[in-house]
């Protein structure tokens, strides 16, 4: 019984940390001005349909490519 409750505790956590980081990520690309409308909707979808990897991926990809533009 207590090692379920301490994996539905992890597990929550997991989930909370991934929601944080899916709405930090958002925001970020959202403040973003160097990126086109069509960049911006596909960068929203991955991350958040892909996650934890897409807000990641913005993280390191879509930040260091957006000086680019």
């Amino acid at each position: 019984m207590e090692f379920m409750f301490g994996s539905m505790i992890f597990f929550m956590l997991l989930i909370v940390a991934s929601v944080v980081l899916i709405v930090v990520a958002l925001i970020d690309m959202l403040k973003t001005t160097s990126l086109s409308d069509g960049m911006r909707i596909m960068w929203a979808l991955l991350i958040v349909l892909i996650s934890p990897i897409g807000p990641i991926l913005w993280f390191v990809l879509g930040k260091s490519t957006r000086n680019f533009i």
